[in-house]
């Protein structure tokens, strides 16, 4: 039918030149139409599979919250994580995650998304985004960076605090905004190791993290 379609309407002897012009025209049309659709349908499918490898090498595919469980050394030794790591297709990180108002010495103030993982996890996590930016021929951070008091932090949380790297800012938790007058709210001072870029504008823009039983215990 589709050859059909050529022999009778583009090059037939008796047709006439205005129906081969409209012919070829539609021809074309449709020509540039389907290569622009298919042009934007690859785009789009490979944009999606790069969002989502960078986001799984981030963000946690599935997140279990045990109830009473609030520390991760009880959560480490808890029935449920043992359970869980009997199966070797499984890769286990357990973390904690808090919100908090970071103030630098200037004075700016910036909510972000305090994240704490053992040195295992975050040395993973590093390790992935790496491999995604192989091209860039960036240096995977060495296991022994992160010191107990400091912190990684989103490329654009830095930006809009005006943190560079070695800089120190002050973590409190947004609760002690509603404490009365008098109380001294708990604070806990870190410092910007390293500042990273995921490519994520929710993670750069929100997350810190830090390695967990060794800074920001006091919150």
């Amino acid at each position: 039918m589709f050859f059909e379609f050529f022999r009778q309407y583009l090059f037939s002897a008796r047709a006439g030149a205005l129906v081969k012009k409209i012919s070829w025209l539609t021809v074309i049309g449709l020509t540039i139409s389907v290569s622009a659709l298919v042009i934007v349908i690859s785009v789009m499918t490979a944009l999606n599979h790069n969002i989502q490898a960078r986001t799984l090498a981030v963000e946690p595919h599935l997140t279990v919250e045990v109830p009473g469980v609030t520390s991760g050394n009880l959560l480490e030794v808890h029935p449920l994580a043992a359970k869980l790591r009997q199966d070797p297709d499984l890769k286990i990180q357990i973390f904690e995650s808090q919100d908090v108002i970071l103030r630098t010495q200037d004075g700016h103030f910036r909510g972000a998304i305090a994240r704490g993982l053992s040195q295992e996890s975050l040395d993973r996590m590093l390790l992935e985004m790496h491999k995604l930016d192989e091209k860039k021929k960036r240096e995977p951070i060495p296991p022994e960076i992160l010191a107990p008091g400091e912190v990684l932090m989103g490329v654009d949380l830095a930006v809009g605090l005006g943190v560079f790297e070695g800089g120190t800012v002050m973590g409190v938790p947004p609760e002690s905004f509603l404490l009365p007058p008098g109380e001294v709210p708990r604070l806990v001072r870190v410092k910007v190791k390293r500042i990273i870029s995921t490519s994520l504008a929710d993670v750069d823009a929100q997350n810190i993290f830090y390695v967990r039983d060794h800074t920001m215990r006091a919150l």
